[in-house]
């Protein structure tokens, strides 16, 4: 199932307030939850207004999907599987890892004319 993709800024914020929950807890520093999400949106604010934000996964092999996977009881399998197509931007969610990875190469070849993992022609 094709799923909205967040804009370049969302994504920012996000790698933001994650890295200071983490930074919180590694530190000690036992700031409220509230606080710290505050404190990400204001750096992320600074930084959306100052430099322009292009999110762009660098530890992604040229050809890959971007590949996460988050918990939600919504999903049959307990999670979610999703596949991102850097060279498009389509977005999918899936119950089965198996089934985002055949869903992307089957998109990737028929929409890119490439293999998964290589940027040349199949």
């Amino acid at each position: 199932m094709e799923v909205d993709r967040p804009s370049d800024v969302d994504r920012m914020l996000e790698a933001v307030r994650d890295e200071l929950h983490v930074q919180n807890g590694i530190m000690g520093l036992q700031l409220e939850n509230a606080a710290v999400d505050n404190l990400a949106a204001v750096v992320g604010s600074r930084i959306d207004y100052g430099f322009t934000v292009e999110w762009a996964p660098k530890w992604v092999k040229a050809g890959d999907p971007h590949r996460w996977q988050e918990a939600d009881q919504s999903s049959p399998s307990g999670e979610w599987h999703f596949r991102e197509c850097l060279v498009c931007g389509r977005m999918t969610r899936h119950t089965s890892g198996d089934e985002a990875d055949a869903d992307y190469t089957s998109h990737y070849g028929d929409r890119h004319g490439h293999s998964e993992g290589t940027d040349r022609p199949a």
